[in-house]
């Protein structure tokens, strides 16, 4: 019978490319791995690993095995997950994608949701705008809650959440007159402070300056918007934000510009997007409800 902990290997030993990290990183011995390994191999009758000397490389046959192997341990993550959670009474579960600016103001919301519902479980993955609707296209999430610049999505259902356009802060311009605004070639000609590469809101960025032949200088890279508001309010650089999170984080408003390109304007929203509302699953209507009326009432605060 296969056994998880020989897929868990076989990935760990793909990544490092040697069996011996993989072995460490799995817990075992190298000689169990090594065993484990060609027990895999003689059972299915192929051929996963080559080895030499300098370590291991990966079939084509392995690969495809890794990439299967990587989409079951995942599945069972999840399902050890449910289990687990019904065992401590999370009866509920509501599967949430979200791009990176809306997470940053997510947390008051789900906070005040899994406080409100005590058996409430939610399961929030972050990806970029494009891939999360996709995931609620394709029925892996229940919702999803992104930036968008219309709200005419194929495909999905939306109720818009807030207006989210992108700011510039520039504590080198203190003093600016409400209202004002800048391009990105004004915004990339000097330092830069911005989110690490891997961020959804940070390759929107940089795929904009890309597109604009830009080559923006970035003196440092932070994992959060908050890190990012606090540095370049110090005047380290020029950072490109949403107007919520630079609100939130209490960067003055005599630092920030609006940022005049289209992708970042006045026209960009975060809306919460799903297949069909009314088909949703009891606990994902309950929060989408929870979400809208929660957001109602803050705004009338």
């Amino acid at each position: 019978m296969l056994e998880l902990t020989d897929l868990r290997l076989l990935v760990a030993v793909a990544h490092a490319g040697t069996i011996s990290a993989g072995a460490a990183e799995c817990g075992l011995s190298l000689a169990a791995a090594s065993a484990r390994l060609s027990n895999l191999e003689r059972r299915y009758d192929v051929r996963l690993l080559r080895r030499h000397r300098r370590g291991v490389t990966v079939t084509d046959t392995g690969l495809s095995w890794v990439q299967d192997a990587e989409r079951l341990l995942h599945r069972a993550g999840d399902l050890e997950q449910e289990l687990l959670a019904l065992g401590h009474g999370l009866r509920e579960s509501v599967r949430v994608a979200t791009n990176s600016a809306a997470a940053d103001a997510l947390p008051e919301f789900l906070a005040a949701a899994l406080s409100a519902v005590p058996t409430l479980r939610i399961d929030l993955t972050e990806m970029g705008s494009a891939a999360a609707l996709d995931a609620v296209r394709e029925g892996r999430v229940d919702l999803a809650v992104v930036s968008v610049l219309s709200e005419r999505i194929p495909g999905c259902q939306v109720q818009e959440l807030w207006d989210d356009p992108l700011v510039v802060i520039d504590a080198g311009a203190r003093g600016r007159p409400p209202g004002s605004w800048m391009t990105l070639a004004e915004v990339m000609g000097g330092p830069m402070v911005g989110l690490t590469g891997t961020t959804s809101l940070q390759r929107l960025v940089d795929a904009e300056a890309a597109r604009a032949g830009l080559r923006p200088l970035y003196r440092i890279r932070l994992p959060t918007l908050a890190a990012v508001c606090t540095v370049a309010s110090a005047g380290v650089g020029r950072a490109i934000v949403p107007e919520a999170v630079a609100r939130r984080n209490g960067v003055a408003p005599t630092v920030l510009a609006a940022l005049s390109e289209p992708w970042a304007s006045s026209h960009r929203h975060t809306v919460l997007a799903a297949r069909t509302f009314d088909e949703l699953p009891p606990a994902a209507a309950e929060f989408a409800r929870f979400l809208r009326r929660h957001r109602g009432e803050l705004a009338e605060s």
